[in-house]
């Protein structure tokens, strides 16, 4: 797969497709963890059309996160 990373003041921002790519989950997925707030994301862009991307740390977060409340419900 072709990395769409982007450089933006030394942040690695990943594209909605990218992360749904390496969670192995659907895209609507992902929309759905950033337009619930449980993963912070950048919008590019006005209006619906705008871009979405996720900061690398921000994801890293994300999954410990989920990793983490996993272990609790058990």
């Amino acid at each position: 797969m072709e990395s769409v990373v982007e450089q933006a003041d030394g942040l690695s921002l990943l594209s909605v497709t990218e992360v749904a790519g390496l969670l192995g989950v659907s895209e609507e997925a992902v929309r759905a963890a950033v337009r619930d707030g449980r993963l912070p994301a950048y919008r590019i862009g006005p209006g619906p059309k705008a871009r979405i991307r996720i900061e690398s740390s921000s994801l890293a977060g994300y999954l410990r996160d989920s990793q983490a409340a996993r272990v609790e419900r058990r």
